[in-house]
């Protein structure tokens, strides 16, 4: 891989962002080596959690503009490059497994967005997010529009949006766009700490917890709990359901699958 540094660890599949001399610009070739990296973590059981980082001071600075620019100046051929960025969100977001982004620096533009897509972020304290696709007289994609309002609300997410502005680590946790802010050198390990509890979890419990958090946001209330009666009741016929029950009864670690 030429975008990526890809690396397994153990049970945690580890992909890091390798465009130093670009600042991590996401390019066609960059979207295409993360959807084979998730195509790979989806099929294989023995692979539990995706991380994704950057390899120096910023995870990613967006698109890539040169590649951008190079485009015919035609809808078309607009149309062809944004659907293959925004073909690999909706598989990123697809994949039934934990995704955690530790953003060891900024995450500007379309690396805001692709931070965004994973389920939970981390951010360096040194670094900001910023949607500043106002600012190159564009709107927001990658899946922006849609995750944005639900972390921030309606107004904020409009503010971020409209101005472009680069929202600070300790203001990006108090609005709820990260989760955690950590000193830049414990971003990407307390990352893989949490990524190696996951991962040493219920595979398949995650996977369903995974699709329902999705799914309450796009359902009524008496479809979701319709829902939770069938993929709750597939969880505790299955074997890490018993055991975790088992293991709960008798007070010790549960052994899952």
């Amino acid at each position: 891989m030429d975008h990526l540094i890809y690396e397994r660890r153990g049970a945690i599949a580890l992909a890091i962002l390798n465009r130093p001399e670009k600042r991590n610009a996401l390019a066609l070739q960059t979207y295409a080596e993360l959807s084979a990296v998730v195509e790979e973590v989806e099929a294989d059981p023995t692979l539990r959690v995706l991380v994704l980082t950057g390899n120096s001071s910023v995870f990613s600075a967006g698109a890539d503009i040169d590649e951008v620019l190079a485009l015919e100046e035609t809808v078309e051929a607009a149309l062809g490059r944004f659907r293959q960025s925004h073909r690999f969100i909706a598989r990123l977001r697809a994949l039934t497994k934990p995704v955690i982004a530790a953003l060891t620096g900024d995450a500007v533009g379309a690396g805001a967005s692709l931070a965004l897509a994973a389920d939970i972020r981390y951010l360096a304290t040194t670094a900001r997010i910023g949607f500043t696709f106002s600012r190159v007289g564009l709107g927001p994609d990658m899946g922006a529009s849609y995750f944005l309002p639900r972390l921030v609300g309606l107004a904020r997410a409009a503010e971020l949006a409209f101005t472009g502005d680069l929202v600070p680590a300790a203001e990006a946790e108090r609005i709820g766009l990260v989760n955690r802010v950590l000193p830049p050198e414990e971003v990407l390990p307390a990352a893989l700490e949490l990524a190696g509890r996951l991962a040493r979890g219920p595979a398949l419990a995650l996977a369903v917890a995974k699709r329902a958090l999705e799914r309450g946001l796009q359902l009524d209330l008496a479809s979701v709990l319709d829902e939770e009666v069938i993929s709750q009741s597939l969880l505790l016929a299955s074997r890490d359901g018993r055991e975790g029950l088992r293991a709960f009864r008798e007070k010790r670690r549960p052994e899952f699958a």
